[in-house]
């Protein structure tokens, strides 16, 4: 099954910040991050309820090689994956809170 990718907005600013902060650190390395948030979103879309719920409804992917998770909602019915969040593992967790 291939589900539909929607990405808010918020999310896309999250992984824009994250790539524009570790580009300035080491060229390429924004550019890797954003593959591999590509590649477990690949993984997503293909069998969205292989990560586990986090919170209220949130799956969570870990993203290979960077400390960021990918926080998402699912519906089944409609074959929707809303990506919420795609922030680094240390921030408030009441950040998520309010995306949902």
């Amino acid at each position: 099954m291939k589900n539909r990718i929607i990405i808010t907005s918020l999310a896309k600013k999250d992984i824009e910040d994250a790539a524009k902060w570790y580009e300035e650190r080491k060229k390429g390395l924004g550019k890797q991050l954003v593959i591999r948030v590509q590649e477990r979103m690949k993984v997503i879309q293909q069998n969205p309820l292989i990560f586990q719920i986090k919170y209220k409804m949130v799956h969570t992917a870990v993203i290979q090689q960077f400390p960021y998770m990918i926080h998402y909602q699912v519906d089944e019915k409609n074959e929707i994956v809303k990506i919420i969040a795609i922030l680094h593992t240390y921030r408030n967790p009441d950040i998520w809170q309010t995306r949902i």
